[in-house]
């Protein structure tokens, strides 16, 4: 008898993550005050010890992604075991990489900006410029941007392209995520080139448009799955009787 648990957890994973990319949009754009999103670092830490709200709530959903994306990755790779074993195996461990590192940017995230904020704003000048050197150096500070946005993009174009190849998974999800998965290529791309306008038109439709529809599609597809191979055990079963 085949276990289809791990079909069903991932489905309702994928769907939270979905949700959470939207909640982490509307954290980010709309509740973090804009001197938050901009590059003055005064500007930034003032903002941020007066109204840390928005920001740290954006960091929640980076870590909440973190803790269920494995459980949608693990069950999405098993679909597409019976196209390629070795392309699903590169998607497990990639996918998992790629989630765990997200909750850790966002952990890593909300456990330091606070204290480089107090710093910032008691600290002397020589401390203000180290603080500013940490912040604008996001390679060497906080490597798992490379995964956050980079590998995560990788893995949603692989996934795209082997399902728009023949795997076991609906065509309309194919297409989202090779889109999606563009998209946050572009952006990690952008995010590393300093380049703000793009970063917030990228940012947005990769955290409201296309990250939320591919992982909807992907939580939906599991679920059906898992609802069809519960119903066929059923069937079996009374067949057997």
């Amino acid at each position: 008898m085949k276990d289809n648990s791990l079909a069903r957890v991932g489905g309702y994973a994928a769907i939270a993550i979905a949700a959470l990319s939207i909640l982490y949009a509307v954290a980010y754009l709309f509740i973090t005050p804009a001197a938050q999103r901009g590059a003055d670092p005064a500007a930034f830490f003032a903002s941020f010890a007066a109204d840390p709200t928005g920001r740290q709530l954006a960091n929640l959903c980076f870590v909440l992604s973190g803790i269920l994306g494995p459980f949608a990755i693990a069950a999405i790779s098993e679909r597409l075991r019976s196209f390629s074993e070795g392309w699903a195996r590169w998607a497990l461990v990639i996918g998992v990489m790629a989630l765990v590192a997200t909750g850790i940017h966002g952990f890593w995230n909300m456990t330091l900006t606070p204290t480089l904020a107090r710093l910032y704003n008691e600290g002397d000048a020589a401390s203000k410029a180290a603080i500013v050197v940490l912040r604008s150096t996001p390679v060497p500070a906080d490597p798992v941007e490379l995964f956050t946005f980079g590998f995560t993009g990788l893995w949603a174009l692989v996934v795209g392209i082997l399902t728009l190849r023949g795997a076991d998974l609906p065509r309309r999800l194919g297409y989202i995520a090779l889109i999606a998965g563009v998209d946050m290529l572009l952006l990690f791309l952008a995010d590393g080139a300093g380049a703000a306008l793009p970063v917030l038109v990228l940012g947005g439709l990769a955290s409201l448009i296309l990250g939320p529809a591919m992982w909807v599609s992907i939580g939906l597809t599991l679920l059906r799955a898992s609802t069809a191979s519960a119903t066929e055990r059923a069937s079996v079963g009374t067949s057997g009787a």
